[in-house]
């Protein structure tokens, strides 16, 4: 194969916490192995729309990173309001920074292309389009649907319409769609009218040299005064509307305090404060921050148990990736989910962990009290997640799938 000029556009990269982030970094990182990589990026802000100490914001800033290129662009700040206006502007112009960019810089030989959703992903696509350069558009999650899904916009209504019509246009003008899972590539193939051969399916990829099992490192723990008697029960990544996370305050009604469960929740989010307000009334509720990597790493190994949750109304169109985070660790997953969603899914097809239906805080409470008696299934269900994740998941096999996939769709009678 012969070295490309490859470039990857995303709206989120590190020290950004998203998975989103590490994924991008991890395969500009793979990618730059074998050929020229540039990721095109905004200063970090997110999750609070405030910019991270240490940078300066500018016009542009480049420097080179660890095997890529890395172009920072101007944009707009969304801000702790997080109002509709402001996350227009942060749209519009982190695309108008990253295209005065494309104009500057040599014509790439394809583009990754990871934008927000809508007129960011619209405009790019536009400016890609009218240079000629191709372009793989990488759907981790489904917009206007999540959003109408949560009540955030109304379903059906000119905004949702307006969101889909963008992002039809840009899944079609692609050279390909790069899909998380059979059921978003069906998704894309019924409400995108993308032809199937012109999709990838990629699932969220881990890189197993950050993430690992780390069974009996109890520094965690001491760090932020957990007790070893305490059976934790934890959350981990976006506090966000899909993630139902709002059943938690149910959940804990249900299980007696001398029991000696602990839930943990890690990340950033709308649902924090809520979580928060609940940690001070309860003693077997905790709310952390994003960890570090290192820190990340010894609080999966600090966890008995794993929770993935999702708002009920959300079985499809996503897929939360902390789940393969929880995998690569080796827990066991507790799965609060519809019976379609792609989550629910995975758990029963691999034996990663334990489904129970959502809207029932009762039975979720009384799963996690006998699981906590059943350390052997914990063992083996985790086991089973991280066998999954060494054959499926890795960044060096997803980065192998989408070159193989590329050159067949660069192909002049596929573009």
């Amino acid at each position: 194969m012969k070295k490309l000029r490859i470039g990857i556009i995303t709206s989120v990269f590190p020290p950004e916490t998203y998975t989103a982030c590490s994924m991008m970094r991890d395969m500009a990182r793979e990618l730059g192995r074998k050929h020229e990589v540039t990721v095109v990026t905004g200063f970090p802000n997110r999750p609070e729309g405030v910019l991270y100490p240490g940078y300066t914001k500018r016009p542009v800033e480049i420097t080179a990173a660890d095997g890529y290129r890395l172009v920072r662009v101007w944009t707009w700040f969304i801000g702790k309001q997080r109002r509709f206006f402001d996350r227009l502007l942060e749209q519009v112009s982190f695309a108008a920074s990253v295209i005065c960019q494309l104009r500057k810089e040599e014509k790439y030989d394809l583009v990754i292309l990871l934008p927000w959703v809508g007129v960011c992903a619209y405009l790019l696509a536009l400016m890609l389009r009218f240079q000629s350069t191709p372009y793989f558009y990488y759907i981790m999650d489904f917009l206007p649907e999540q959003a109408e899904n949560v009540g955030l916009i109304k379903r059906g209504g000119i905004i949702a319409r307006l969101y889909l019509w963008f992002d039809r246009q840009v899944c079609r003008a692609s050279a390909g769609v790069l899909a998380l899972s059979e059921g978003f590539k069906q998704h894309c193939i019924n409400t995108r009218g993308v032809p199937e051969d012109k999709i990838l399916i990629a699932p969220i990829y881990v890189n197993t040299k950050a993430v690992y099992p780390l069974a009996g490192d109890r520094r965690w723990r001491q760090k932020n005064g957990i007790e070893e008697r305490r059976f934790v029960v934890m959350f981990t990544g976006t506090m966000g509307y899909v993630s139902g996370l709002g059943i938690l305050r149910e959940v804990v009604a249900h299980i007696p305090l001398a029991s000696d469960v602990l839930f943990v929740c890690i990340g950033e989010g709308p649902l924090k404060p809520e979580l928060e307000k609940l940690a001070q009334e309860r003693d077997d509720v905790r709310c952390l921050p994003f960890q570090s990597d290192e820190d990340y790493v010894r609080a999966l190994g600090a966890a008995d148990l794993a929770l993935l949750t999702m708002d009920p109304n959300c079985g499809q169109g996503s897929v939360p990736s902390k789940m393969y985070s929880y995998m690569a660790a080796a827990k066991a997953v507790l799965c609060n989910a519809p019976p379609e969603a792609e989550n629910t899914l995975l758990v029963n097809a691999v034996k990663c962990g334990f489904v129970v239906p959502p809207n029932d805080p009762k039975a979720l409470a009384e799963a996690i009290l006998a699981l906590k008696d059943k350390p052997r299934s914990l063992k083996e269900a985790g086991e089973a997640g991280y066998r999954y994740i060494l054959e499926n998941c890795t960044v060096e096999s997803a980065a192998a799938n989408l070159e193989r996939f590329w050159e067949r769709r660069l192909d002049q009678n596929s573009y």
